[in-house]
């Protein structure tokens, strides 16, 4: 409102008093930029400074809000195994290994991590179908050159 009136010190003066007072940072930024927006040259070069330095003040705030409104890290051993089922080995490794770092005693993490490293043998019926499989495929391929797919 003192803006408006032309009463420019005054202005300055309250913006600074929000500052103090922990005023949101977000709408205090916005304040500041339109009342810089409208300092006209021949105001008074002590209001700009002023004006500038509650900016500062203000950009400083916002982005450590923002900044503390960041969630937590999301790695724990539930999305380890997650991204292990779903073929990310690598990413599941590293979240399991940062997982161990911070408490070596996890045992989810260390299970998720054991079933990565240690690679367990087929069992008989694996071995059954990835034969069977493969006769298929070659099965496949001799249709395709005999011209049956064509």
């Amino acid at each position: 409102m003192h803006w408006a009136l032309g009463e420019r010190a005054d202005a300055v003066a309250a913006l600074e008093r929000c500052a103090r007072e922990s005023y949101d940072p977000e709408v205090l930024l916005d304040l500041v930029d339109g009342c810089l927006e409208e300092l006209e040259a021949g105001d008074a070069a002590d209001l700009a400074a002023r004006l500038a330095g509650l900016r500062a003040r203000a950009v400083e705030a916002f982005e450590a809000r923002e900044n503390a409104d960041l969630p937590a890290p999301l790695e724990t051993p539930t999305l380890a195994k997650l991204l292990a089922d779903q073929g990310h080995a690598e990413k599941a490794l590293a979240v399991a290994d940062n997982l161990l770092r911070r408490n070596p005693a996890d045992a989810r993490a260390l299970a998720v991590r054991e079933s990565l490293t240690v690679r367990p043998a087929l069992s008989k019926s694996h071995t059954r179908t990835i034969a069977e499989l493969e006769r298929w495929l070659a099965n496949l391929a001799r249709r395709k050159q005999g011209g049956a797919f064509a």
